[in-house]
């Protein structure tokens, strides 16, 4: 299955979120070929942020997050006025 979004926590204890991301990257080198890598985390520090950009995450949430957040943020990476 083909998906667009992948919502992935930082943190998950068997493979957390770069390790999954690595891999993702890996099968689709090609960006529009692959689904948009979202992290989420707990953890609101910018480092958190700027390591989940660096390690090929396209975009952050902090949780908590309401569904407004994660429509604002689908809605910036998909639709084009």
């Amino acid at each position: 299955e083909k998906y667009d979004v992948l919502l992935t926590d930082i943190h998950m204890p068997e493979m957390n979120g770069f390790e999954l991301t690595k891999n993702i990257l890996e099968l689709y080198p090609n960006k529009k070929n692959r689904p948009l890598i979202v992290a989420l985390s707990a953890d609101s520090l910018l480092d958190s942020k700027q390591k989940a950009f660096k390690a090929g995450m396209d975009d952050y949430l902090s949780k908590p997050f309401r569904k407004q957040d994660v429509e604002n943020l689908i809605r910036s990476h998909f639709v084009t006025e």
